[in-house]
């Protein structure tokens, strides 16, 4: 891609915006259902569980820096690697979107698990693979990476405290 088709500010701008819309959603509709207040209340879970509104600011910092990555990556990426980090990230968006439909809506702590499960192999997934496409795009993916991996804990912990296991 020349410089001048790929992604300008405006498609950051658009980007941003259907990512607050995104998170907006998430987090009203977890607040509006119950969410914390049957994980923070009904559950068992982990001492180490984070406090709910430090989790959805996590949640809004992860989706920002997902992204930053996919404009980065688009904009600034390798052309052999940028369309497979670009598969990357929406794949992790995807699977986001899995989790909080599976964990938030159905509130099945074992079947969250594996959604988490394979929302971590996708981030891992995307993080190489937007690594590999630009190296400054792949610095964005650090804080998802890390969210997700913090997610799996907390998910198996939460599974295997409210299941018998």
């Amino acid at each position: 891609m020349s410089g001048r088709e790929r992604p300008t500010v405006g498609r950051l701008a658009v980007y941003l915006v259907l990512t607050a819309a995104f998170t907006g959603l998430m987090a009203g509709g977890a607040n509006a259902a119950g969410t914390f207040d049957w994980v923070y209340q009904e559950l068992d879970r982990p001492v180490w569980l984070l406090p709910g509104s430090f989790i959805t600011a996590l949640w809004i910092a992860k989706t920002l820096m997902l992204a930053f990555a996919l404009w980065s990556v688009e904009r600034f990426g390798l052309a052999g690697w940028r369309w497979l980090g670009a598969l990357g990230v929406l794949a992790t968006i995807a699977s986001a979107i899995a989790w909080s439909i599976v964990f938030l809506v159905m509130r099945d702590v074992s079947l969250g698990l594996l959604v988490v499960v394979a929302s971590w192999v996708t981030t891992v997934f995307a993080t190489w693979a937007v690594g590999r496409a630009s190296v400054s795009a792949g610095a964005f993916m650090w804080l998802p990476f890390v969210f997700q991996s913090y997610a799996l804990a907390a998910s198996f912990e939460l599974m295997r405290l409210n299941t018998g296991l």
